[in-house]
């Protein structure tokens, strides 16, 4: 320390801070969402849809939904749904087939909307 010898001991350091380190959050869907947009209004819609079709497939059921109330947590729209890649397939815990099906059926939804 500056003004103290050191006596061949390098000068004692103070204990850092004991502030907690703020760590974001970051959303698998990372873009703001337009709730007044069409495009996100069909979300509910194309959900239910897509749960209708799997009406035969008890646990492919249970997914979608449970997928859907997270949807209607973080609101994303259909275009981020159709863009969706493996690694939100991961985040949101959906099976590897379901996610790919669900990333194609979300393409075709907008399709039909143009």
């Amino acid at each position: 320390m500056p003004g103290y010898p050191s006596y061949g001991h390098p000068p004692v350091m103070p204990p850092a801070p004991a502030t907690p380190v703020r760590q974001s959050v970051q959303s698998v869907f990372s873009s703001p969402i337009d709730p007044s947009s069409a495009v996100n209004k069909d979300v509910s819609g194309f959900m239910d849809a897509m749960i209708i079709k799997a009406k035969d497939d008890v646990q492919e059921v249970n997914d979608l939904v449970k997928l859907k109330t997270g949807f209607e947590v973080s609101r994303p729209d259909m275009l981020v749904i159709k863009n969706m890649d493996t690694k939100d397939h991961d985040a949101l815990g959906i099976p590897w087939g379901l996610g790919k099906r669900l990333s194609h059926e979300a393409g075709e939804f907008l399709k039909k909307k143009k």
